[in-house]
């Protein structure tokens, strides 16, 4: 049993000074060389920035069309609430029916002034300039 045990402690010294492990650190080496060079797999990394590239170029192009949609219909809205505020018929204040519009559209937020000049009180010329800016 006393044979055992300096055998064992003979290899616990033979491990903390670091004659057994010899074979472990080549075994290591080879493992990290060959992988070093090793070229299998590199076509993934490839693809990965590839597929990332792709996913950000989508999102870029869906923030573009999501904005660009919004534009449309505060242009369009806009467009009708001037001409509606226009009309001679319109008994309304323009300012007011500009603003309805934009309400009426869930588009208050955009809306940023609403400007009304009469026109002269003449028999033939009577008309009246509605100017109106929206931000998107």
């Amino acid at each position: 049993m006393e044979n055992n045990t300096l055998s064992q402690k003979g290899s616990v010294t033979d491990a903390v000074s670091g004659s057994s492990d010899r074979p472990f650190n080549r075994k290591m080496r080879r493992i990290i060389t060959r992988f070093c060079r090793d070229e299998d797999g590199v076509i993934t990394i490839f693809a990965v920035y590839m597929l990332l590239l792709i996913v950000a170029i989508g999102g870029f192009g869906v923030n573009l069309m999501h904005n660009e949609m919004v534009r449309t219909k505060v242009q369009s809205t806009l467009d009708r609430a001037i001409l509606a505020a226009a009309d001679l018929e319109q008994t309304l204040p323009a300012d007011e029916v500009v603003e309805d519009y934009f309400a009426k559209a869930g588009m208050s937020q955009y809306l940023e002034g609403v400007q009304v000049t009469p026109g002269p009180a003449l028999p033939t010329t009577y008309f009246r300039i509605v100017k109106a800016t929206a931000r998107t």
